[in-house]
């Protein structure tokens, strides 16, 4: 299977580098050999998942996994991890000291092994810094620096190693501590910055030793979390914008230049993981509930009857449901479901303070997504992203719920207003109505509809250009509004150094102010009140209308975002 896998790879252009890591990140290895794993190497959640280098044994056993892998792979390289062994955990002084020099010296024992037996060029992590100990690598060992940023060092001293930064290269869906800046990566960064506030983590053009950098997606959140596709569309705009930076030319003045230049690669030919694979209508319309009104008692569930597709759908999405809760089943409702997702239309949540282990217990409307080891259920998953609203079903009274999907957040409107935002990307889920345990809600579903795209429809953007730190009026011509009773505008920021700041908006038609929404808001790096609502008189015509808005950027005029309008009358 690892031969057909290189094939494959090396029919398409890709090389493959094995990683074995240890003595880190070895639950594997601890699992087949308990009597290896370091006793007093315990991180909660983790588990007794460390080597102990102490023991002669686990070199040994080291150097069968070895033996056993390294002969299978054409790749000259061989990668042996060694990062992330959490001494930390050790409290004794002189102990942790101890075992951060056997820590370095596992690192060359295990390379020399490879070296001599196998003929690898062997690569590490870099970290080994960070540990106590005198021992150094062995010059022929490549390191890929990726929490350290002393290239100038390294550099200095002989090494070859690779700019692998988790400043600026690191994606991990569904994990919001790492981020890639697109922008900055064309534009700024090229493989000699590994950290720009760190005089040593610069080096000049033609540096001895640096031998390139890389991308890097580390699915943190699987095997459940994130979708294939999810990951796709999130590493593609990253991975064509340091493929450029990589090759050492950039083809565009800025960003904005690139991404136009790269618009017909979106849907590169041979490639699906771009696509979702559910199916939907002309007007994007996934699944309508046909037979109405359907009851739910304690364990009811129907399956989703829809044109087919996968049991998940991906950012963009809007769920809307009329439903009529009849009894109260103490926090635990089911409205929708799948494997990776449930809807809640009442869940009692508990959560501990990751510091101060303290417990805090939410109910209300939630959506819930599986996250890394799966369960019988997404909220029982190994660590579930679990999203409360602060907003409370009434009993036997009929509610329209909406749930809008888009990326890196999930929104709840009740009533046709809104309820909040959380900055968590989600999936609908597409399998079934309920849940099969006794967990679905009680009562009527009058209404339902699912649909392929956010209701919100981008009408405009500003940027520094635009943006001054003192407050003025600008327009955006919105053009056409849907016939609803109310019309919502939403001011989205999307990047830059200062959040927008709005004082009020209005909508015009033929210069005449129709309808004015006025309080202050703003939209950032966090949101409050940036959507403003319209009621308009019964006019003949909803054309040629312009958004006219008192904004400002927050501390400066370095602010970039987007102007999206309500453009989905019946999800309300």
């Amino acid at each position: 299977e690892i031969r057909e896998i290189q094939a494959f790879a090396r029919a398409r252009g890709l090389h493959l580098v094995p990683e074995i890591d240890s003595p880190g990140h070895a639950l594997a290895f601890t699992t087949l050999r308990p009597d290896l794993a370091h006793p007093d190497l315990d991180k909660p959640g983790f588990g007794l998942a460390y080597l102990d280098i102490r023991k002669p044994e686990t070199l040994a056993f080291m150097k069968r996994v070895f033996d056993e892998t390294a002969p299978l792979f054409e790749s000259p390289f061989f990668h042996i991890g060694t990062d992330e062994y959490r001494l930390d955990l050790v409290k004794d002084k002189k102990e942790r000291a101890r075992l951060g020099e056997l820590f370095r010296k596992h690192i060359n024992q295990c390379a020399r092994y490879l070296e001599k037996k196998h003929h690898k060029i062997v690569r590490i992590w870099s970290g080994y810094e960070h540990m106590p100990g005198t021992t150094e690598p062995d010059k022929s060992i490549w390191i890929d620096m990726w929490v350290t940023s002393d290239a100038l060092n390294k550099s200095r001293e002989g090494y070859r190693f690779i700019n692998s930064s988790h400043f600026y290269t690191y994606i991990v869906p569904g994990m919001p501590y790492y981020g890639v800046n697109n922008r900055f990566l064309y534009e700024e960064w090229s493989p000699l910055v590994f950290r720009k506030k760190d005089p040593k983590g610069v080096l000049r053009p033609g540096a001895p030793g640096l031998m390139g950098g890389k991308l890097h997606v580390w699915n943190d959140a699987g095997p459940t979390g994130y979708t294939w596709n999810e990951i796709a569309r999130l590493a593609w705009p990253s991975l064509l914008a340091v493929s450029e930076k990589l090759w050492g030319t950039k083809g565009s003045p800025d960003y904005a230049a690139f991404l136009e230049r790269a618009a017909p690669l979106e849907s590169p030919p041979g490639v699906s993981l771009l696509e979702r694979k559910v199916r939907a209508n002309k007007d994007g319309l996934v699944w309508r509930l046909e037979k109405k009104p359907l009851w739910f008692i304690a364990n009811s569930h129907y399956p989703l009857h829809r044109a087919g597709g996968a049991d998940n759908l991906e950012y963009p999405w809007t769920a809307s449901f009329t439903v009529d809760r009849l009894s109260d089943a103490r926090g635990d409702e089911v409205l929708l479901s799948s494997g990776l997702a449930s809807f809640y239309l009442d869940l009692t949540w508990t959560r501990t303070h990751k510091k101060t282990r303290e417990k805090t217990t939410f109910r209300g409307v939630a959506c819930v997504r599986a996250k890394q080891a799966p369960g019988p259920d997404p909220l029982h998953s190994h660590n579930p992203d679990v999203l409360l609203f602060d907003y409370q079903v009434p009993l036997r009274k009929k509610v329209r719920l909406t749930f809008v999907g888009e990326r890196d957040r999930t929104s709840l409107y009740a009533g046709g207003k809104f309820v909040g935002t959380q900055r968590i990307q989600m999936v609908c889920p597409l399998e079934r109505l309920g849940a099969p345990r006794p967990e679905s809600f009680q009562g009527r579903l009058l209404d339902g509809a699912i649909w392929n795209r956010s209701p919100w429809r981008e009408a405009g953007k500003w940027s520094p250009n635009t943006i001054g730190k003192d407050f003025k009026v600008l327009e955006w011509n919105l053009g056409v509004l849907p016939r609803t009773k109310e019309v919502m505008v939403r001011f989205q920021y999307t990047g830059g150094a200062h959040r927008l700041e709005i004082q009020w908006a209005a909508l015009v038609q033929g210069g005449r102010e129709a309808a004015r929404d006025e309080h202050p808001g703003f939209t950032g790096r966090k949101d409050e009140d940036n959507t403003y609502r319209f009621r308009l008189p019964d006019l003949p015509e909803r054309k040629s209308f312009v958004l006219r808005a008192e904004v400002r950027g927050g501390g400066g005029g370095d602010s970039r975002g987007k102007v999206f309008l309500w453009d989905l009358p019946g999800a309300l």
